[in-house]
């Protein structure tokens, strides 16, 4: 089964949102899709839902606690291996991201076009509306 790499647009969107972001993570607590991320992706999905959306820290943790145990795991990558990517993007802080996806070998779904657009030269990118038209969601 193909596992697919939420980024950290898609998690947040899905959190406070419905639409396709919503659904990709009501697809994965139900187990019918293989999720994963990465640590520097939920540290940044806290870092938004505290700093940009004003949630207080209980609020984040309860959160960040509904959504975790839905991913089939959480990529970790050291410290080379994001080097390595770094020198791939111009945006340096998504050379986290981009090694995590290389390293798990998954797809990635984001809605960060211009990570997306470097991305592509490397690994599968696709979309959240993307991921729904290849994922059976009966």
């Amino acid at each position: 089964m193909t596992e697919y790499f939420l980024d950290t647009n898609i998690i947040v969107s899905g959190l406070l949102w419905d639409g396709n972001e919503s659904e990709i993570l009501r697809l994965a607590q139900q187990g019918r899709l293989q999720a994963i991320t990465s640590q520097y992706v939920l540290d940044e999905v806290a870092h938004v839902l505290r700093d940009y959306f004003s949630f207080d820290t209980e609020r984040v943790i309860k959160r960040m606690s509904e959504v975790a145990p839905d991913f089939t795991r959480i990529v970790d990558v050291n410290k080379k291996e994001v080097l390595t990517q770094s020198r791939k993007l111009t945006d340096k802080k998504d050379a986290p991201i981009l090694a995590a996806v290389v390293k798990s070998r998954a797809v990635l779904v984001t809605g960060d076009r211009k990570l997306a657009e470097e991305a592509k030269r490397y690994i599968k990118v696709i979309s959240a509306k993307e991921l729904l038209s290849e994922v059976d969601v009966d």
